[in-house]
């Protein structure tokens, strides 16, 4: 039988949830050697509208993250990037498994809301997780700071910020200059900006009050705002030496 299934392990598992990210991903848990004919049949019936992976027990540490104890499982993701899902606990029938796949695989997956700044690094841009080529959104993106101390006490201040636009279409991002100096430099060394990730523009704003980010958030929203295009047309990240290309 033609299978559209893809095996998942620890290596591959970024590529997999950050492939075709506008539709729903399911895993099967197993511990056969082989890949069940329903779970074969479902990935051809549904390709092209749902995304399938089966991870093999002996793949302990993806286990252990999505926390499975039962054998087989199959999950849809919801919250990919923390290992999040909901678990069919239903038998394993032709029709009722169906009916669960299908009830995602004809719709997109829920946008995960998150009441918090997110750590940006390299790989969500280019994967398109948070702040990439690809996304609409505006990304709020500021420099928490050198430490863990300076980025608790940065984010313990601004977090609220994030409830204030839970149903808008922004998210909130931050980087650590002393691991990712070069970001701010691809801003003309803003330490806080709203940036347009599509359209490689963006406007500096001040971070030094909920205050202030909230004013600024809510102008852009209403079509404010003074924008600059991106140095290099890219995000840099890491440390360079003096003799590299920045």
């Amino acid at each position: 039988m033609q299978s559209f299934v893809s095996s998942v392990n620890s290596d591959n598992y970024q590529g997999f949830i950050t492939r075709e990210m506008d539709k729903n991903k399911f895993l099967l848990f197993t511990d056969k050697k082989s890949t069940p004919a329903i779970y074969k049949a479902l990935s051809k019936k549904y390709l092209g509208k749902a995304v399938f992976g089966e991870v093999r027990k002996s793949e302990t540490s993806l286990i252990q993250k999505f926390q499975i104890y039962n054998f087989p499982t199959i999950m849809v993701l919801t919250d990919a990037e923390n290992h999040v899902g909901e678990t069919y606990d239903g038998l394993i029938k032709v029709d009722q498994v169906t009916k669960f796949v299908s009830s995602y695989a004809n719709s997109k997956p829920k946008k995960v809301v998150r009441l918090e700044f997110l750590r940006l690094d390299e790989r969500k841009v280019k994967s398109n997780q948070l702040c990439g080529d690809k996304q609409t959104d505006l990304c709020v993106l500021i420099d928490a700071g050198k430490s863990d101390a300076e980025v608790a006490q940065t984010l313990g201040k601004l977090n609220q910020v994030v409830t204030h636009f839970e149903f808008d279409k922004v998210v909130f991002a931050y980087v650590r200059s002393d691991e990712d100096p070069l970001v701010a430099e691809s801003f003309d060394g803003n330490a806080a900006v709203i940036f347009k990730s599509k359209r490689k523009r963006y406007t500096a704003i001040s971070m030094g009050s909920v205050e202030e980010i909230n004013e600024a958030v809510t102008n852009v929203l209403g079509g404010g705002g003074s924008w600059n295009k991106l140095s290099n047309d890219k995000l840099k990240f890491g440390k360079h030496s003096a003799t590299e290309e920045l």
